[in-house]
């Protein structure tokens, strides 16, 4: 077993240089380095050279699901189903009233930033007019039209992760879509949770489901799931979130067991647990 050495930071109601709320839900860093914290109560930003935090006043005490950054260097994130976008010390708020409810945010491989909605559309931003072109996703009207989580691949299509029709892929030039994984092998629906590429051909998609692996060259698909006989295996099928790390490992974060670390050349799952002493 491996160890690994961390840094805890808490909040603390004493002390406003800490994080505001120890419900993380989504780290961003941007190309300058900066890294922003989405919690359930706002976004802060870490300042590594003294290890304290501030706030990004405009996040409120939001729930916040998906931080990004455009070309141009402006902040985008989600918070409770609103997208906002921080241009300088401005922010520029679209309500759900009058756009949509967001579910998630990427920038595609042409430089254009598209955005999720809870209602199974894409839409692209156009920053000359300041609105959205909107595609539909399923074509027809569908029971469970959640999107989940989007993806901007390298080859000009967005990966599209759904709450009930599993994987799809969105082609930016043709504006069409076309299924990838739909169903589980005893045709439950896949609840798509990230999706993150791990080399030219191989995407992983986390799900309810445990892993899938799709492999764009070969077309072939791998699941990778929890077994109780193999004390190697992923630690729970419920995983959330893929993070790449600079040797190339994977980390998959469960809802039940913990971290997950995989290295292709053992082939296997390493688990971290949180340390319920502390």
């Amino acid at each position: 077993m491996a160890y690994i050495t961390t840094r805890l930071f808490r909040h603390d109601e004493d002390d406003a240089s800490t994080i505001g709320n120890d419900y993380i839900r989504f780290l961003h860093m941007n190309k300058k380095g900066e890294l922003f914290i989405g919690t359930q109560r706002g976004i802060y930003l870490y300042h590594p050279l003294s290890e304290s935090f501030s706030h990004v006043p405009s996040s409120g005490t939001k729930s916040i699901k998906e931080i990004t950054t455009d070309v141009q260097g402006n902040l985008w994130y989600i918070a409770e189903g609103v997208l906002t976008c921080i241009k300088g010390n401005k922010a520029k708020t679209y309500d759900i009233a009058k756009y949509f409810w967001a579910t998630s945010v990427c920038t595609a491989s042409d430089g254009n930033l598209w955005i999720a909605t809870a209602d199974g559309q894409l839409k692209k931003y156009n920053p000359a007019g300041d609105n959205f072109n909107s595609y539909s996703v399923f074509g027809q009207p569908v029971p469970t039209q959640w999107i989940e989580k989007i993806y901007a691949a390298p080859n000009g299509s967005i990966l599209i992760g759904t709450s009930a029709h599993g994987l799809l892929s969105f082609d930016i030039t043709s504006s069409t879509t076309w299924s990838i994984i739909k169903y589980n092998s005893d045709q439950t629906s896949i609840y798509v949770r990230d999706i993150l590429q791990r080399n030219d051909d191989e995407y992983w998609v986390a799900t309810e489901s445990g892993i899938f692996v799709y492999n764009t060259a070969s077309g072939s698909i791998i699941n990778l799931k929890k077994d109780y006989h193999d004390p190697y295996s992923i630690s729970d099928n419920a995983v959330y979130t893929l993070c790449k790390d600079k040797e190339g490992g994977l980390w998959a974060g469960t809802f039940f067991g913990g971290m997950n670390y995989y290295v292709e050349q053992h082939a296997i799952f390493q688990k971290y647990f949180p340390d319920r002493k502390r």
